[in-house]
């Protein structure tokens, strides 16, 4: 079973931060690189989009 069948139960912002944290903590060459730094800012800007929809579980300990 591949990884990303395994996630499918998990709510989206877990899934997003496990990709922002596989992305940054993994190396890239110089080839695969430009990919992944495009994911990542999808992935990030999905992250922002959920926690301003307020159904991200650390919005609750914030201070606007």
């Amino acid at each position: 079973m591949d990884q990303r069948e395994s996630l499918h139960f998990l709510l989206l912002w877990p899934r997003l931060t496990l990709l922002i944290r596989r992305i940054l903590t993994s190396e890239w060459d110089e080839a695969t690189w430009p990919i992944a730094k495009a994911e990542l800012a999808k992935a990030l800007k999905l992250l922002r989009a959920v926690e301003r929809a307020g159904t991200c579980p650390e919005m609750s300990f914030r201070v606007s």
